[in-house]
């Protein structure tokens, strides 16, 4: 039997540079920049979006950037 593991992580589009990355609906990290941007969105239409915006969003808090919630 699959458990059912609920979406917590969620991204909304500000505009074409910048994506704010959601954790239970806190803002957790910022993507800036149309490359990033565009980078990130094509990864979360290859691969599972809620380890890709796991992934995005805490390597960008171990190297000093975006912001913790």
């Amino acid at each position: 039997m699959d458990r059912f593991t609920p979406p917590y992580y969620g991204y909304s589009r500000i505009d074409e540079s910048v994506v704010l990355i959601t954790y239970r609906c806190r803002t957790v990290n910022s993507v800036r920049g149309t490359d990033r941007v565009d980078a990130l969105l094509q990864e979360l239409s290859t691969g599972d979006p809620q380890q890709v915006l796991e992934r995005w969003s805490t390597d960008a808090l171990a190297v000093g950037h975006g912001s913790a919630a």
